[in-house]
């Protein structure tokens, strides 16, 4: 057998075992942070699909609220309800629904926390109490703020749409 002579560079047990330690650590910490980002990246994913969601709604609200009939043509305007006939004829409602926000008997989006309709006169001056049918209404645009929250993460979505056949 060879004898191993003094001053060898070899590795002890003890060396062996603290860069055996020292590599898990390392290996468990990335590993911990490629967990935290694909958390991130699926926060996000969500995150943008409930945008979507509310601003296809809220373009969709806008683009129908401008189409009212006309000053006959608003049956219901409440912070939490409007209701019109369009120029087509067809009863179109927007509405909250518990936490839903629904256009007619359709949810558009869910997990809806907030849900604020406000309506202004033709000074741009905000209606406390707007006329509806049969009377001739005194909308003249209607502006919708929505507020999504899902796992914690909450924002708004808002538009504002003149109603164009009203006089």
């Amino acid at each position: 057998m060879k004898r191993w002579k003094q001053g060898h560079n070899g590795w002890t047990y003890i060396e062996l075992v603290v860069a055996m330690t020292l590599t898990a650590v390392i290996v468990l910490s990335l590993g911990k942070i490629a967990l935290l980002m694909i958390d991130a990246h699926e926060v996000e994913t969500m995150a943008r699909g409930m945008r979507g969601e509310a601003s296809e709604a809220s373009y969709r609200f806008s683009r129908e609220a401008r189409s009212v009939r006309d000053d006959t043509s608003v049956t219901t305007a409440s912070s939490q309800e409007f209701r019109f006939i369009d120029v087509n004829g067809r009863d179109i409602r927007y509405w909250l629904s518990g936490t839903n926000l629904k256009r007619n008997a359709d949810t558009l989006v869910e997990q809806i926390t907030g849900l604020t309709l406000t309506y202004y006169d033709t000074n741009g001056v905000a209606i406390v109490a707007p006329l509806v049918s049969p009377s001739a209404t005194n909308i003249r645009s209607v502006r919708m703020v929505l507020t999504v929250t899902r796992q914690g993460e909450s924002f708004d979505v808002q538009t504002r749409a003149k109603l164009r056949n009203v006089h």
